[in-house]
């Protein structure tokens, strides 16, 4: 069915994205990974309502200003840490 489909493709998005430690870690149902790699970070989120705003909204706008802003103020975070 289509749920297998889905599962294997963010399966290969996981393995081609991440650390193969970090992808077998995931794939085993741990939810929060925190691991250090020099040069690297990675953010993975679920932002509330982004999914009703991309139906609603050009890409444009939810890449050039809502993403822009969203990720900026967690770079603002990360350096006043």
């Amino acid at each position: 069915p289509n749920s297998i489909v889905n599962t294997k493709k963010s399966e290969r998005l996981i393995d081609n994205v991440l650390p193969k430690s970090i992808a077998k870690r995931l794939k085993e149902g741990e939810s929060h990974i925190i691991e250090n790699f020099d040069g690297v970070t990675i953010l993975f989120a679920d932002l509330v309502g982004f999914t009703s705003a991309a139906a609603e909204y050009q890409p444009s706008f939810l890449i050039g200003m809502f993403l822009r802003d969203v990720f900026s103020a967690w770079d603002q975070l990360l350096i006043m840490r």
